[in-house]
């Protein structure tokens, strides 16, 4: 099924956790060879079902399923019972308690809580230094999450690993750091002995996406040691979101790097995904190429892709509610409209009832 000269259709989502299990259950296992096939086609870290089949694989490793972990854009309550699992299955609960209560502390914007929980901490691993440096990343703290992997060595003896630096430079991307964010890629290896991956290529071209520096991530993409991947591609083609994407008028240059960009995803054979589409389609639309827009909308349509409305989530009282654009059927959508009514009245505006139901009940 993996060999290119072969007529049956190419692995997908549905059949990638099959293989995976499979996998698991033999020795020597191919795991590693079809955890490159993911990221080469694409599936991994987007796909729930291929990363949950992933950190079971990587069960036996937690150090494994800790990074495995450490790349979901989205965390599922199974994710963290798997990496938690793996960790008490090989006599290491401390630790995974211990950072896992440093990420929760830091997901909810406790900050501080995470950082005394991990000050308290009696033994830290590079395990638990690369949850204070995601802590510091998520909060847009580059300093101190950069700061970390010198305190690493200094303080416990501990070499950061890949995920840690890709860590610090997620850090350097969200605070808009991008000299400090270059200047990690150029000497990470010569600093930490930690060769830059594909991965922290494609965390580097996001950064520079996003202030625009799009001649400098076309240059980073063209020297990279490897062959750019979908993840790289599509930071090219959807780095920097609509906020960048209005500014198309003044710079039709990221019209034509989404549309190089779309065209090397399609060379790969994963095919860009609904995001890249839709960006493409917008950066047209405020470029006033209103037939090159309608073009790919009807591409969009054609290929059956349908794009996943974006949502938030709030926990009170350990209950998650979630919030999605045009859904009716919150069950305290009415309470919701009084407070953003009450909230209108104190900012001395009008709320438009229709409109903002929409968008946000």
């Amino acid at each position: 099924m993996l060999s290119p000269a072969s007529p049956l259709p190419p692995p997908d989502h549905l059949s990638f956790p099959f293989a995976l299990s499979a996998a698991a259950a033999v020795s020597p296992s191919p795991g590693t060879q079809l955890h490159a096939l993911l990221v080469k086609n694409g599936l991994f870290p987007s796909d729930h079902y291929v990363a949950t089949a992933l950190l079971q694989l990587h069960a036996a490793r937690p150090d494994d399923a800790r990074r495995v972990f450490d790349e979901l854009p989205r965390r599922e309550a199974i994710h963290y019972d798997l990496v938690i699992g793996a960790y008490a299955r090989a006599g290491m609960a401390a630790e995974g308690l211990g950072g896992f209560r440093a990420i929760m502390y830091a997901k909810c914007g406790c900050l501080e809580q995470a950082v005394r929980v991990f000050d308290g901490m009696p033994e830290r691993n590079d395990y638990v230094w690369g949850t204070m440096v995601g802590a510091f990343a998520v909060h847009g703290r580059a300093e101190e999450a950069v700061s970390c992997l010198d305190r690493m060595a200094r303080e416990d003896g501990v070499r950061p690993d890949g995920v840690a630096v890709l860590g610090a430079l997620s850090a350097c991307a969200h605070a808009g750091k991008v000299d400090d964010g270059l200047r990690l890629l150029r000497e990470m290896s010569r600093r930490y002995g930690v060769a830059p991956g594909h991965e922290h290529y494609a965390c580097t071209v996001d950064m520079l996406c996003r202030v625009d520096r799009l001649e400098d991530a076309v240059a980073l993409i063209e020297t990279m040691p490897m062959a750019p991947l979908a993840s790289v591609w599509g930071c090219g083609a959807g780095g920097g979101g609509r906020r960048r994407a209005r500014q198309a008028r003044r710079r039709p240059r990221r019209g034509r790097l989404a549309e190089v960009a779309a065209a090397e995803l399609g060379k790969l054979g994963a095919g860009p995904d609904e995001g890249v589409y839709v960006q493409l389609s917008n950066i047209y639309l405020d470029a006033n190429r209103k037939d090159d827009a309608r073009r790919v909308r009807k591409l969009i349509g054609s290929r059956g892709i349908r794009k996943v409305p974006a949502y938030s989530e709030v926990e009170v009282d350990g209950v998650v509610s979630s919030f999605v654009a045009d859904d009716q059927a919150h069950p305290q959508r009415v309470e919701i409209w009084e407070v953003l009514r009450l909230l209108a009245d104190q900012m001395g505006g009008e709320l438009d009832e229709g409109e903002t139901m929409a968008e946000l009940s």
